[in-house]
């Protein structure tokens, strides 16, 4: 469901967000639990990482997006940094009209 307009919030950015959600945000968080990288005592009580996992996080996030993959669509290899860029290209020729639709970043099982 496309979020809402609000005045201050920037719901094409999250709409745009929501594609890569399963496949970059929440693969990612996975693989921090799954390799140990980040455990339960990382968090506080509030449910925040504590100073040092964050720093952790944010070193290890950065190079997730650094690493690199085929585009399934253009057949070139990009890291998934550039992909989401595509996408934000793809999706502005969407709403130009230089694209006949919006091609989402889609992975095959």
């Amino acid at each position: 469901m496309p979020h809402a307009d609000r005045h201050g919030r920037p719901s094409l950015a999250l709409d745009l967000l929501e594609e890569f959600r399963p496949i970059f945000c929440d693969a990612f968080a996975v693989r921090l639990i799954n390799k140990g990288i980040l455990t339960h005592d990382d968090f506080q009580a509030d449910n925040h990482l504590k100073d040092r996992a964050f720093k952790r996080y944010l070193e290890k996030f950065d190079e997730y997006m650094k690493e690199e993959f085929k585009h399934p669509r253009f057949g070139y290899v990009v890291s998934r940094r550039k992909a989401v860029r595509m996408q934000a290209i793809l999706l502005r020729k969407a709403i130009t009209g230089e694209l006949k639709s919006y091609y989402p970043l889609e992975f095959k099982r």
